[in-house]
């Protein structure tokens, strides 16, 4: 049962050992895993707007990006939905958050990559987020770091974006190309929480004790830094 005064909802799965002869099994219990979801949100927002959940239809945009449209009372009338989501999965996790504004959120298990492999992916985050004059002296800096710490700052970055990528409803390949706003100043030190300059997109980091890296951003133009508060203060594990 889901509380409906809750923004951010953590699922745990109970995710069966598969082997390569079940591999079309694995598909289907991924697929079977996303329609529940899809389906909690949409029991989610019916509920908010006070509508029946048959009058909720999910959609997505070219890029995959989903959203809802409500139809009306007489079944004919079509309205976009008032109620922003995004949705990620990562192993036995799925997490899902509701909000007013454009949202996105991702989630990744921290893979255990080879230097090489940290330092390309790396270089690629650094591209997308910061000025490209600084990438290089950053690039230093991160290389000099002990492993563990490398570990973290990386998954930063890249949940940062997906989480970006999912809130604009594009590809991530345009967002590595645009150029995500940056979020915090140039160092490698990322803390949990920050606002850009100027202001306009919040985004919140958090580890959760299955190790897994979680990121919010939410899109809140002239608004108080307190909205972002309000939602990663109300988180309910399902």
């Amino acid at each position: 049962m889901i509380n409906d005064n809750k923004n951010i909802h953590i699922i745990h799965w109970h995710t069966p050992k598969y082997n390569q002869r079940s591999l079309a099994s694995k598909r289907y219990h991924q697929s079977k895993k996303s329609t529940l979801i899809r389906n909690m949100v949409r029991q989610q927002v019916a509920h908010r707007l006070d509508r029946p959940d048959s009058h909720v239809i999910y959609q997505t945009n070219p890029q995959g990006k989903p959203s809802f449209i409500i139809h009306g009372n007489n079944g004919h009338a079509i309205t976009p939905c008032p109620i922003h989501f995004s949705i990620s999965h990562s192993h036995d996790i799925s997490v899902f958050v509701l909000h007013d504004r454009a949202i996105g959120i991702d989630i990744e298990y921290p893979k255990t990559l080879t230097l090489s492999r940290r330092v390309s992916l790396m270089k690629r985050c650094l591209q997308a987020i910061h000025p490209h004059k600084t990438v290089h002296e950053l690039l230093i800096q991160y290389q000099a770091l002990p492993p563990h710490q490398q570990h973290d700052i990386l998954w930063k970055h890249w949940t940062y974006l997906e989480a970006f990528t999912k809130l604009k409803g594009q590809t991530l390949w345009q967002t590595f190309k645009q150029q995500a706003p940056k979020t915090w100043d140039d160092s490698l030190t990322i803390h949990d929480i920050y606002y850009s300059q100027p202001y306009e997109y919040q985004t919140w980091f958090s580890t959760l004790q299955s190790n897994h890296t979680l990121c919010l951003v939410s899109h809140e133009p002239n608004h108080s830094s307190t909205q972002l508060g309000q939602i990663i203060h109300n988180i309910q594990v399902d």
